[in-house]
């Protein structure tokens, strides 16, 4: 066998191996929203500024909860920090090596898949909010 066959092979097992050995996400998850939101603008009242600091103390606050079945569906619950009322959203779920995605089933959020990334010993799990946020964080999953 010659040197780049050889080296092929073994770069695919290696490859594989990566994929088989990454942690299952499957289990209950909890989620802290992690936030940073750009300064306000010199021209915003106190009014403005006490709401703002008002919804980030309630934001910082939500606990989300996250579980993620083994026939590839979950369930998230959590309360929204706005308006207190609980909420929830169901849909399917999939893994790829480290990379964890869900799909909502329901309207406007089913369009846009959000990808997680699962930590290499499988207790933690990281979804970053997207770039074109006004907003910069995360949110912080850790296997319950």
């Amino acid at each position: 066998m010659n040197q780049f066959v050889k080296f092929g092979v073994v770069a695919a097992t290696i490859g594989m191996s990566s994929v088989l050995l990454a942690a299952d996400a499957t289990g209950k998850w909890n989620g802290k929203v992690k936030m940073q939101v750009p300064a306000m603008p010199a021209s915003a009242t106190a009014q403005q500024k006490a709401q703002m600091a008002k919804a980030m103390e309630a934001i910082s606050k939500t606990k989300i909860s996250l579980v993620l079945k083994a026939n590839h569906t979950y369930i998230v619950d959590t309360t929204n920090p706005m308006t207190n009322k609980p909420e929830n959203s169901t849909g399917k779920w999939s893994q790829s090596g480290n990379n964890v995605t869900l799909t909502s089933d329901k309207g406007q959020q089913s369009k846009t898949p959000q990808t997680f990334t699962l930590s290499k010993d499988g207790k933690t799990m990281t979804l970053q909010i997207p770039a074109n946020s006004p907003v910069k964080g995360s949110v912080i999953f850790t296997k319950a």
